[in-house]
């Protein structure tokens, strides 16, 4: 039962902040804001990791085949894919755009049990 109110606080929460921002969208450039979202959440996650005394080996980001899928997933994967996000949102109307946010399910179930 909690896990049902968890993602019913979310999806409360993104209606409101989809409205809520949309004016702030229109005066920013769109990449912008997309990629400080991401350094902000990376600052945020890092400061966490490092008062838990849990960071990670930084040795990692030396080997290639561990470099590579970071970096795409950083930088396609995320502020790319998040600032396409907010241009197709800024074309239509919120509703519409959070109506998409029901295709994640679709996808992510077959995916999961694929992998």
């Amino acid at each position: 039962m909690t896990g049902n109110l968890y993602i019913l606080f979310y999806n409360l929460l993104y209606a409101i902040y989809a409205v809520a921002v949309k004016k702030i969208y229109k005066s920013k450039p769109i990449l912008y804001l997309g990629s400080l979202t991401y350094f902000g959440t990376a600052l945020i996650y890092g400061l966490i990791l490092y008062f838990q005394n849990a960071l990670p080996n930084y040795e990692l980001l030396t080997i290639n085949h561990v470099l590579f899928p970071v970096l795409y997933m950083a930088i396609p994967g995320s502020i790319l894919s998040f600032a396409l996000y907010l241009y197709a949102q800024s074309k239509i109307e919120v509703s519409e755009a959070n109506l998409f946010t029901y295709l994640n399910g679709i996808v992510a179930i077959p995916a999961a049990y694929l992998l």
